[in-house]
């Protein structure tokens, strides 16, 4: 498929690009050494894929952080009751007001991944 085979390019590149580098410096300052070691059948193998989870990990954190700040902000109104890695689940107190606040978290959200240059939008379910 066209966007597999995309995805699957720039995943390369990436490597690439981390490889050549020796790693990576990440968006909140820390760097993540590429590091090559003997797997238990005696190949040589490095953390390039490690590398690129954590990049991943991290962006998805950026991406909702802006939730966790606004139930801070508003814990007397809701809460997030769990992270899922790939999105939370969020406990609201009064149900009169669950679509006007899951209009400003996706907002939030947006406004976040704008500012971090990512195509992607929040779906909420």
């Amino acid at each position: 498929h066209p966007i597999v085979s995309a995805v699957l390019k720039a995943r390369s590149q990436r490597i690439k690009e981390i490889r050549n580098r020796g790693g990576v410096d990440t968006y909140l300052g820390e760097r993540i050494h590429v590091i090559r070691y003997k797997n238990e059948d005696n190949q040589w193998e490095d953390n390039l894929l490690t590398i690129l989870s954590q990049e991943a990990s991290e962006f998805e954190m950026l991406l909702l952080e802006p939730i966790l700040d606004l139930s801070i902000a508003n814990k007397q109104e809701f809460q997030m009751t769990l992270y899922q890695f790939d999105g939370v689940s969020l406990h609201f107190r009064n149900s009169s007001k669950k679509e006007g606040y899951l209009k400003r978290i996706k907002k939030a959200v947006d406004e976040r991944a704008k500012e971090l240059d990512i195509l992607t939008t929040l779906i909420i379910k």
